[in-house]
């Protein structure tokens, strides 16, 4: 389609054959992304490594390209019922208080079906005491028993008290990787 050189690790377009008839290719707009334009975006797609015929916002390679990691990999590794697999995080603390004073929140998260549970702390010291209120109301409510929860490495979640009461309950407590996000069912 055209001519090409690096320059300080970039690929540049250096000629373009303007008799070049784009109405026998079969092409869609994704496709043209990767062809020359002289428009505005052409420096952030240079820079990238590829050029735009379209504006960048048509184009679905800049987008993935702006990111900050590679997403995560589709897995088949989800659970097969409500409950049987719990993502659990604490948020904050933040600047801003709501009207009780918390500045924190627990978020639980069923691998199942996706549901998120949120609650209010005031402290971190909290967390097991929601737990324990929302172990209950899995079992009362919905008839289910947790069988695994997912926790960051957090002191909050590893800490005797907790230890003692996953165990108790049959609960296998798993953690994800350090600064890493959850990998939970999108």
């Amino acid at each position: 389609m055209g001519l090409g050189r690096v320059f300080k690790g970039l690929f540049f377009w250096t000629s373009f054959p303007n008799d070049l008839d784009l109405s026998c290719i079969p092409l869609n707009k994704l496709s043209l992304c990767n062809m020359i334009t002289n428009d505005k975006n052409f420096l952030k797609h240079s820079r990238m490594g590829h050029t735009a015929f379209f504006p960048y916002s048509h184009c679905h390679v800049f987008p993935l390209a702006k990111q900050s990691h590679a997403p995560f990999p589709s897995s088949n590794n989800h659970a097969n019922n409500i409950f049987s697999l719990i993502h659990v995080d604490v948020w904050g603390p933040y600047l801003t208080t709501n009207r009780d004073r918390s500045r924190l929140f627990l978020t639980i998260v069923d691998d199942y079906s996706c549901v998120m549970w949120v609650f209010l702390m005031q402290s971190k010291g909290q967390v097991l005491s929601h737990l324990k209120m929302f172990f209950s109301l899995s079992k009362n409510q919905f008839g289910k028993s947790i069988l695994h929860i997912c926790t960051n490495n957090g002191k909050e979640f590893f800490n005797n008290e907790c230890a003692l009461f996953f165990s108790s309950h049959g609960v296998l407590h798993e953690s994800s990787c350090t600064y890493t996000l959850s990998r939970i069912r999108s």
